[in-house]
């Protein structure tokens, strides 16, 4: 038992239980699908060679989602 009370003492002096939570995203939908808009439109521009087979499997998967889901 001791030894788990040292423990948590050291991971709060090194502060990992006292970090602050972070809150849930509050973004509306507007903001979601101007966000999705950007992601399409910097995917028609793929810099090499290489990237134009991920660039064009991300863009299909884009195709599937839909703002509303995210609110």
């Amino acid at each position: 038992m001791k030894s788990r009370y040292i423990s948590i003492r050291r991971l709060k002096a090194l502060k990992a239980l006292n970090m602050n939570r972070e809150l849930p995203f509050n973004y509306t939908q507007e903001e979601i699908e101007e966000n999705l808009n950007m992601l399409k439109s910097k995917l028609k521009h793929p810099t090499t060679e290489a990237d134009i087979n991920l660039y064009s499997s991300l863009k299909q998967n884009l195709v599937g989602i839909v703002s509303s889901d995210f609110t």
